[in-house]
């Protein structure tokens, strides 16, 4: 299963992020953008949110929700399954 990443909507979410605009989200939402922003090489625009995931989480989330975590490596950073292959546009 592949899950692509727009380049522009990269741009768009990691300004929010560095902006810490990021607060009105659920912890989950934050695990799965987080991971994505360091696969797609924007992880220092994440520090704030990375901060804020590591305070808050108390769960591993799934990086794609309605797919099993079966068999799914764990990012220790984000307290995420990826239970995914991300694709991106270059």
């Amino acid at each position: 299963m592949y899950a692509p990443v727009a380049p522009r909507a990269r741009e768009v979410i990691a300004d929010l992020v560095a902006r810490g605009q990021y607060h009105f989200t659920s912890i989950p939402w934050g695990q799965r953008l987080g991971y994505l922003l360091d696969h797609v090489g924007a992880g220092d625009k994440a520090v704030l949110l990375r901060e804020h995931v590591r305070k808050r989480a108390r769960n591993f989330a799934k990086l794609l929700p309605a797919a099993s975590a079966e068999g799914a490596t764990r990012s220790s950073d984000w307290r995420l399954y990826v239970n995914a292959d991300i694709e991106t546009e270059a």
